[in-house]
């Protein structure tokens, strides 16, 4: 997510897309944004089944892409390969991805996911209930 290319945010000696960030957050699989500065990640896998949601954690950092799918593999084993994850080195504040915007948008998805969830649990419900 990090781009050589003119036109976004200067983080280190890169330029951050912060359009290109914000539509793999919105297209996303398999998100970790990760930050060096304290050896963390925020996950997020919205994959989700009939009993298990989307997943939403804080995790060490993984030395690669691959690492990550590998864990989450053995945290999630009832769920489909990974088909694609998308891997933001966050060198910037925390604060900076609520000012950027970046938070708003990663809570939006979310509750998208979840409302859709709930809905389906419900719609479920009723039907157990009817029958």
């Amino acid at each position: 997510m990090i781009d050589a290319n003119p036109g976004g945010i200067v983080d280190g000696h890169f330029f951050l897309d912060i359009n290109k960030v914000m539509e793999s957050l919105e297209k996303g699989e398999v998100i970790s944004i990760s930050f060096p500065r304290f050896n963390k990640a925020l996950v997020i896998d919205t994959r989700q089944n009939n009993s298990t949601g989307p997943l939403m954690m804080i995790s060490q950092a993984v030395r690669s892409p691959r690492e990550r799918v590998r864990a989450l593999r053995r945290m999630r084993p009832g769920f489909p390969k990974v088909n694609m994850i998308t891997v933001i080195p966050w060198a910037k504040s925390v604060e900076s991805l609520v000012s950027m915007g970046i938070w708003d948008k990663i809570l939006s998805r979310w509750k998208k996911r979840f409302i859709l969830k709930m809905k389906a649990k419900v719609k479920r419900f009723c039907e157990i209930c009817i029958n």
